[in-house]
């Protein structure tokens, strides 16, 4: 992290509103580009990192999940959510806001000329000319298109008119070299631009559409239309992964959430190369981080335990319940919380009533233990180091 007193004022120049934070971020992103090489297929769209405190480049977005917060343009590979270049969106530069995104999607591709990527994007950033643009550099381009962007064809755009002697799954198309543009009649009109397929296919196109309550049917479309459905959610794969255990935590300051969002990045990013080096493994993300978290703690922990303090060290503990010995077992008058029930309720943030009670207890280890036709703590206890994992 950089101190804040060395930063430039705001209004002078080199001022910078991440500046805290700017140094850890551009080290991540130097780091996953460097341990990766992405596929073909990959896509930009933008992700919200939660924040509600004071802040000038605060963004809402209402159709989001996360509708207030810190806009990230992301580039993402489409198939497994790989994070390979990110950009906090700043608001407004020198008090004007940003109108051409097309600047966005060149920052994201900087590094990506000549490797023959196809890029998918949404009607965010997209007009012909930056198509042509980035045909001239080898990276190839689909995504949906406002119709009234400049350079799109009138005669692919469907209006009420043109729409009434049209039938659902029809469109039109016009074409300039290897870039296509397309008006597709869905229940709505809907307008593409690619430079990666032609206008028609000898085998028809389709996809599912539901026809009101029934079941879903083949519905004719173009060619793009079917591949941007299929690779345009690589930065949603990403956070649905990420906000499944997220690690962003409340707080008024907005480097804090910046500090979360790249650690989470680095374990999704770490996790993706795992699977692929090893192929065969089918360790679950939620594993994968418990196991990086046992590894950088060694073992230790600074948390206060929970309960009423034990008069032994932990380690004493576990070397008499684990030394192999003959154990009795004695019956007490009142029913006490079985140890091992407890744990895992705690571990895994169960509810208190997950908690099972037992007359019998280790007269060794002086704790109780449920010993019973569904599950016995008992030998769980004895026997394994980490008894409340697969309890």
């Amino acid at each position: 992290m950089e101190d804040n007193c060395k930063a430039a004022a705001p209004g002078t120049v080199g001022h910078d509103k991440i500046y805290r934070i700017r140094n850890f971020l551009t080290i991540i992103s130097r780091n996953i580009e460097r341990e990766y090489r992405l596929s073909r297929d990959i896509s930009i769209d933008e992700t919200m990192v939660p924040h509600k405190g004071r802040l000038s480049f605060k963004q809402y977005i209402k159709n989001k999940p996360t509708r207030w917060g810190i806009k990230l343009w992301v580039l993402c590979e489409a198939a497994t959510g790989y994070v390979y270049r990110f950009q906090v969106n700043l608001g407004k530069q020198e008090g004007n806001p940003e109108t051409n995104l097309a600047r966005v999607v060149r920052d994201l591709t900087v590094t990506e000329h000549n490797k023959n990527h196809q890029l998918y994007m949404d009607n965010f950033y997209n007009d012909p000319y930056l198509f042509k643009e980035l045909l001239g550099k080898n990276i190839f381009a689909c995504g949906t298109v406002r119709p009234n962007r400049k350079g799109f064809p009138d005669e692919t755009v469907i209006t009420k008119q043109r729409q009434r002697n049209m039938t659902r799954g029809e469109y039109l198309w016009r074409s300039d070299g290897q870039l296509v543009a397309t008006g597709w009649l869905d229940k709505r009109p809907v307008y593409l631009l690619s430079t990666i397929h032609p206008p028609s296919t000898d085998v028809p196109t389709t996809i599912l559409r539901r026809e009101g309550r029934g079941e879903r049917q083949p519905l004719p479309c173009p060619p793009a239309q079917v591949d941007y459905q299929k690779f345009m959610g690589g930065v949603d794969l990403t956070d649905q992964m990420l906000k499944s255990f997220s690690v962003v935590r409340k707080s008024r300051k907005a480097w804090k959430k910046l500090f979360a969002y790249g650690l989470e990045v680095c374990l999704l990013n770490s996790f993706i190369i795992m699977r692929k080096a090893k192929p065969a493994c089918n360790q679950e993300f939620l594993r994968f981080r418990v196991n990086i978290a046992r590894q950088l703690i060694a073992g230790q922990s600074f948390r206060a335990r929970i309960g009423r303090r034990i008069s032994q060290p932990l380690s004493e503990v576990d070397a008499l319940r684990l030394n192999g010995q003959f154990h009795p077992l004695e019956f007490t008058d009142s029913r006490l919380d079985c140890v091992v029930c407890a744990k895992v309720v705690q571990a895994q943030g169960l509810h208190r009533n997950g908690r099972s009670k037992s007359g019998v207890k280790c007269s060794v280890c002086n704790v109780a233990l449920c010993v019973n036709k569904q599950r016995s703590c008992w030998n769980m206890w004895h026997t394994r180091v980490e008894y409340w994992l697969n309890a």
